[in-house]
């Protein structure tokens, strides 16, 4: 991220970036999709988007990492249960 986002807000438009990503890379292949078609799909400026990403590639970055912090938490919580099989 070019701006670490600190207020609720910021949270906020990365994540709505990232989930109009997410759904524009549903519709058809990633080479397609564009900043301007994620910040048309997020329904804010390309510059919004600059401002928090670098392009498209940091985008995709930003969404990997989260997913892996969401898979990572996840499986922690599952081994910290003490129901968990082993």
């Amino acid at each position: 991220l070019r701006t670490n986002p600190r207020q609720k807000r910021a949270h906020e438009t990365v994540s709505i970036a990232m989930e109009a990503t997410a759904q524009l890379l549903e519709r058809g292949d990633h080479g397609e999709v564009t900043t301007n078609h994620v910040a048309e799909r997020a329904g804010f400026s390309v510059g919004t988007l600059y401002r928090y990403f670098s392009g498209k590639a940091s985008i995709f970055e930003a969404m990997v990492t989260a997913e892996m912090a969401r898979q990572e938490a996840r499986i922690a919580a599952d081994l910290a249960d003490p129901g968990l099989d082993t």
